[in-house]
């Protein structure tokens, strides 16, 4: 996973055909990564998880397609309900409401109750403490040492793993590993909290990013594989996984390609 990036259209209705529409009308050719041995090799895809309806808003987990592409998606799904695109590339927050198509600074229309505007600006101007640079998040980390995260500081923990690292790795793996790190989303840096500082004023589910949609992708494929294949033996770490997203079939897949 790169940047997380999802989508909250405040509507309670099933969003499948229009996703689906949308894909097709935008050249995308849709297909079924979880039930297709090899097939066709698209030089750019767009996948979504479309989630079920909860409260008064639907998820839409995005991956992969032009950053344009999304942009468009969502105001397009924004032509009658206001729809909200939140994005985290890295260390860099981007959050833009959408209404008729365009973009709105409306946000008193999706505040929950009781909010009001100088709260909303207040959220937006905030800049929570960022952890020292080259740490790396607890959540990124193998299951082992995110356990330690409970007895000592996620400092602590990012200078250990960083230490193992430089035992067991040359530079250029550990290089190469900084890199891939760096790109994922930080909820620790300023961007981060001040995601989760404005989202929890607004009418958006309390779990509004859970899961990812890497988590969600691999927990996907392991219930189906299951639900099809009951004998089929469970390889390490298959078991953490499918309890990480227990509701995961309750997601719907749709992903597009272009050749």
């Amino acid at each position: 996973m790169s940047a997380w990036h999802s989508l909250y259209v405040f509507t309670s209705l099933s969003l499948k055909i229009t996703l689906s529409d949308w894909l097709t009308q935008h050249g995308y050719s849709l297909y079924d990564p979880f039930n297709t041995l090899g097939g066709t090799a698209y030089s750019q895809t767009l996948r979504l998880f479309l989630a079920p309806a909860l409260e008064d808003s639907v998820r839409i987990l995005v991956d992969g397609g032009p950053l344009t592409e999304i942009i468009a998606l969502a105001a397009d799904l924004s032509h009658s309900e206001a729809c909200l695109s939140v994005r985290l590339d890295g260390t860099s927050a981007q959050i833009v409401l959408y209404h008729e198509r365009q973009e709105t600074n409306d946000w008193m229309s999706i505040a929950r109750r009781g909010v009001t505007l100088p709260h909303l600006q207040a959220a937006r101007q905030f800049t929570g403490s960022t952890q020292v640079s080259g740490v790396i998040p607890i959540e990124d980390m193998p299951s082992g040492l995110r356990a330690m995260a409970q007895s000592v500081s996620q400092h602590q923990v990012g200078r250990l793993f960083q230490k193992m690292a430089q035992q067991v790795m040359n530079r250029s793996q550990q290089s190469a590993a900084e890199q891939f790190l760096q790109g994922l989303p930080r909820w620790d840096s300023a961007d981060g909290q001040m995601l989760m500082t404005f989202m929890a004023l607004l009418r958006v589910p309390r779990t509004w990013r859970e899961t990812d949609f890497t988590t969600l992708r691999t927990a996907y494929w392991l219930h189906l594989r299951r639900h099809t294949q009951p004998r089929a033996p469970l390889l390490p770490g298959d078991e953490v996984a499918l309890h990480r997203v227990p509701d995961a079939l309750t997601y719907t897949p749709l992903y597009g390609g272009k050749a």
